[in-house]
């Protein structure tokens, strides 16, 4: 099960650069339904989960977990919870801060950095942070839940996602279990 949101640099402006990543992390961090990062885990580890991730590029940021054909319901509700629900605690954001910030910092101790940063400046001088998909340190560091809330509001709905299910499943069992989980999931106003 995968579901993938339109949700990467390509959305932001500079003075949100690296917020969908850092959303990316926030969503590991507990819902209404799994509150903490522990309870999240561990409902991963109930349902056999061998194979898990998430991850924001350039254009997208998707979650996904392979589990056995026989925990569908239960894997679709977990999703379900995770994108529509999350709690974005401030205990949690002030250690994820920590987190990314180091991510980021690590990345440019790396040799190539600054050829990378010369490059998305030289070949899109206006909107070189939407080739950033880090994140700036700065904006990372001062990151709100006020403007977590607003990358959720905007870009985490349902007509800005897709979301995929493959394996031995039946697919019209499938389809009515998405349209039950995520049927009353609100669609954002800024896309058709």
């Amino acid at each position: 099960i995968m579901i993938t949101f339109r949700a990467g640099a390509i959305v932001e402006t500079e003075q949100l650069n690296g917020l969908c990543h850092l959303y990316e992390h926030m969503l590991f961090k507990g819902n209404k339904r799994y509150p903490s990062q522990e309870d999240f885990m561990a409902a991963m580890k109930r349902l056999g989960a061998g194979n898990w991730n998430g991850g924001t590029s350039t254009e997208y940021a998707t979650y996904f977990f392979t589990i056995p054909s026989d925990r569908l319901a239960e894997g679709l509700e977990f999703w379900a919870a995770a994108v529509q629900s999350p709690l974005l605690r401030e205990d949690e954001l002030k250690m994820e801060r920590s987190v990314v910030y180091n991510e980021i910092a690590g990345s440019q101790a790396r040799p190539e950095y600054r050829l990378e940063q010369a490059e998305r400046h030289a070949l899109y001088p206006d909107y070189w942070f939407r080739r950033d998909v880090e994140g700036d340190l700065q904006v990372i560091r001062s990151a709100s839940i006020e403007q977590l809330r607003f990358i959720q509001q905007t870009f985490y709905v349902p007509n800005n996602a897709a979301l995929f299910v493959a394996g031995d499943i039946n697919p019209q069992e499938t389809l009515r279990l998405v349209q039950t989980l995520f049927g009353k999931w609100k669609p954002g106003s800024g896309f058709p």
